[in-house]
């Protein structure tokens, strides 16, 4: 993973926390594996679980 998809990961859970903060609704984990792995396809299975999670 280089720094541009680190920087937009990163990105994605301050924006999914802040989702969770101002609103404290949760996207379901099924949605947020799907939407992980369009937006970056190259996560293995254990990153996914693992930035899961962090979310």
């Amino acid at each position: 993973m280089d720094s541009r998809q680190l920087t937009n990961l990163l990105s994605f859970i301050a924006a999914n926390y802040e989702v969770r903060h101002s609103t404290g609704a949760r996207f379901k984990p099924e949605f947020m594996q799907k939407l992980l792995l369009n937006k970056f396809p190259n996560l293995t299975e254990a990153q996914v679980k693992h930035i899961l999670r962090i979310l």
